[in-house]
């Protein structure tokens, strides 16, 4: 699936991408160690393992796993400024600008090493994404806003890729439950179509955390995607 984490009217696209769904003709097989999986798909034979040492270095990796590990564990602070309501979806905070703490903690790592990696499912051609390696960790965190629109404690997943630059790092779809602050999503009024998701996004870098609250419209046989709020911070 494509990410888009830009304004409004923009196209949501469905892709088929090759490292995501495997081919039906391939084949799954579990090795011995209960760690490590593998399949093959169109991005060829995709192994899938538990990392248990996270000083090693992966292949297509410049970091170590414990490296990107510290770059998102920890308590982030920053600001978190609401679109404006000319757009397809408003919200009773729109226009205004509020701080924001996220705290991540970080659990299991898994490393999935692709045989085609930077290369074009299929074909073996240069192509960087979509097969690229990805180191995933599972994450618990909560997220707080000064003005109490947002509060609330989700768990879900980071994925950093071999080839940056296409998704981001964190890709959450919203679980909403009572009590996640004064913002429901009753209250996300949408002009034209139907509010289907609500997700939380973000890159984590060496200079900052920066994400976006994005949405996803269904109108008439399109779906739309974009940012409600941007999310700026670092940590202390």
């Amino acid at each position: 699936m494509v990410r888009y984490a830009n304004k409004f009217l923009v196209l949501w696209i469905v892709v088929l991408a090759g490292c995501d769904t495997p081919s039906s003709e391939g084949s799954t097989t579990t090795s011995g160690d209960s760690d490590t999986d593998s399949e093959v798909g169109m991005c060829g034979q995709q192994t899938i393992s538990v990392i248990e040492s996270l000083g090693q270095s992966l292949p297509g990796f410049a970091e170590t796993p414990a490296q990107l590990r510290q770059r998102v564990e920890g308590e982030w602070s920053g600001s978190l400024a609401w679109d404006s309501a000319d757009g397809l979806v408003s919200t009773p905070f729109s226009a205004t600008v509020t701080t924001f703490v996220l705290s991540m903690t970080v659990g299991e790592g898994r490393f999935t090493e692709l045989e085609l990696d930077g290369q074009l499912p299929n074909t073996g051609d240069p192509g960087g994404y979509p097969c690229a390696n990805t180191i995933e960790f599972d994450v618990a965190f909560t997220l707080t806003t000064g003005d109490n629109s947002l509060a609330f404690e989700q768990v879900g997943v980071v994925t950093f890729s071999a080839h940056n630059g296409v998704f981001d790092d964190l890709y959450h779809p919203l679980v909403w439950q009572e009590n996640m602050g004064s913002l429901t999503p009753a209250m996300i009024e949408v002009e034209s179509g139907m509010l289907q998701a609500t997700y939380l996004t973000g890159e984590f870098s060496q200079q900052g955390f920066s994400g976006s609250l994005l949405v996803e419209v269904a109108s008439g046989v399109a779906v739309i995607a974009g940012g409600i709020a941007e999310l700026s911070a670092t940590k202390p």
